[in-house]
């Protein structure tokens, strides 16, 4: 057996990049725990994974080659990454969403220079996905919209409810939606989803499509019946049942009931796609 030394690490490049952006991803994980969002924490590490899955079938195939400038911003983004996670900021949960994007693209500077950037597209599209759309959060308010759809599905459920702007009132109380609870963040999630089940499974143009608006519309539907579903225990006494649905267990089951719709969904798309490619044959 021959023993591993620094000649074969130069030789094998690849090694050596797969365990510095796993060094990356487990800093980010730890501050992401941190954070107290379970949540995010999982979704984080089925993006993760969906972008480890094709990294590590395709890293024979990536072009290595060096750059002294996409070296230089590679680390820099690095040291910049690790100084964040070690130092809080006012920035923080910004600089957290930017963090697996901007991983991924100081290690392919380093591995592949500018030019290469491009046969990294796909890994750098999930983790773009997994990051950067949740800044929306902050710049675009859903919560009325979702006001509406939730007091509609009231109405045509047999119970007494109207809406002013964010505001809901039943028969039981009134509740106001707010940003976070949207369903915005849902919807960004199942997007990225459907990057990742495209990227593992592709389908073609008019399924892809099909794909982004089941995802955007099964996200925050799941989450309008979450919504019409607390309008009806605002009353007082119904208090433990209505933080069950607003920050309990009640909120995960909502999250893993959308991810199962929208795998159902994407199944029998690609299912579709297979069928029509064997009648092409």
């Amino acid at each position: 057996m021959t023993d591993f030394n620094l000649t074969q690490l130069f030789k094998h490049p690849q090694y050596g990049l797969l365990a510095l952006i796993a060094c990356l991803f487990g800093i980010y994980l730890a501050v992401v725990w941190r954070t107290g969002d379970i949540a995010y924490f999982g979704m984080s590490i089925l993006f993760l994974l969906a972008a480890a899955t094709l990294l590590w079938e395709n890293h024979p195939n990536f072009i290595y080659q060096h750059n002294l400038l996409a070296s230089f911003t590679g680390t820099g983004l690095i040291g910049w990454l690790v100084w964040r996670s070690v130092i809080p900021s006012s920035n923080q949960q910004l600089e957290l969403r930017l963090f697996p994007l901007v991983s991924a693209l100081a290690v392919a500077l380093i591995a592949s220079g500018f030019r290469g950037l491009w046969q990294y597209r796909r890994e750098l599209a999930i983790m773009f996905f997994l990051g950067v759309p949740g800044i929306l959060l902050n710049l675009v308010d859903i919560a009325p919209l979702t006001a509406k759809f939730a007091t509609l599905l009231l109405s045509y459920s047999g119970f007494t409810a109207s809406h002013q702007d964010v505001w809901i009132t039943t028969s039981a109380g009134t509740i106001e939606v707010y940003d976070n609870c949207s369903g915005l963040e849902g919807s960004i999630y199942l997007v990225g989803m459907a990057v990742i089940c495209l990227t593992l499974y592709p389908v073609r143009r008019a399924k892809q499509v099909v794909a982004f608006l089941a995802a955007a519309l099964i996200g925050f539907s799941v989450n309008g019946i979450r919504i019409a579903i607390m309008a009806t225990l605002a009353s007082p006494k119904d208090q433990p049942a209505f933080l069950y649905w607003h920050e309990g267990e009640g909120l995960l089951l909502f999250g893993v009931l959308a991810v199962v719709l929208f795998a159902g969904v994407y199944w029998m798309l690609y299912r579709l796609e297979l069928w029509q490619r064997k009648r092409a044959i």
